[in-house]
């Protein structure tokens, strides 16, 4: 199975028939979908407030997803899931009113590690980095000027000192750069983009 985020909805792709057991209300669902009618498919789900989640049965999976990762202009970013020392408090930045993780474009020619490293110091000014482990990717596809884009960014779990200077890269709208306990995350879980709260909870760093 396959998830994707499109502004703050789901987007599931996968062979599994049995998946629809566990819908709820708000969900679009599409049985071998034409792959040549995907995009209207997605504006319209996107811009549907109806719908939350979008359920897309392919029984040829892999081909399916395939064709459709080929159907965008992708662009690859970066970021880190960072930690304190003692792996108790997460960092967070403040950004045009959201709270959301520090992430950002891999430049031509740069490695995903090297980009989340350079994304997390430029953004909150924590530069003396460990990292931890490889996580999976998130996937987010928006649409500019008749175009459409699929937004891959690779992320990995970091380590630094929570003694070190917090510095929100103002130039990217950054207001706040903040450490936050579980119960921070809890209180501020309604003002973080489902993508992030998804990464939180698939890699068992917060459980509500």
């Amino acid at each position: 199975m396959y998830k994707i985020f499109i502004k703050n909805k789901i987007i599931l792709i996968t062979d599994d028939i049995h998946i629809l057991k566990h819908i709820t209300d708000r969900v679009l669902i599409k049985y071998q979908p034409n792959i040549n009618e995907i995009i209207d498919t997605l504006k319209v789900f996107s811009d549907n407030d109806d719908y939350q989640q979008l359920i897309l049965i392919s029984y040829e999976l892999e081909t399916f997803y395939i064709k459709l990762y080929n159907l965008f202009k992708v662009v690859l970013g970066a970021g880190g899931v960072v930690f304190n020392e003692t792996m108790d408090k997460i960092l967070f930045i403040l950004r045009n009113g959201v709270w959301d993780l520090p992430k950002g474009k891999i430049d031509f020619g740069e490695s995903d590690e090297k980009a989340a490293i350079r994304e997390v110091c430029e953004e909150t000014g924590v530069c003396d980095l460990t990292l931890i482990k490889r996580l999976d990717p998130t996937l987010h596809i928006y649409f500019s000027n008749n175009e459409a884009y699929l937004k891959e960014t690779h992320w990995f779990s970091m380590k630094a000192k929570e003694t070190l200077p917090l510095i929100p890269q103002k130039e990217e709208k950054i207001e706040v750069v903040q450490w936050f306990t579980p119960d921070d995350i809890r209180a501020n879980w309604d003002n973080m983009f489902l993508s992030i709260k998804s990464l939180l909870v698939s890699n068992n760093f917060f459980k509500l």
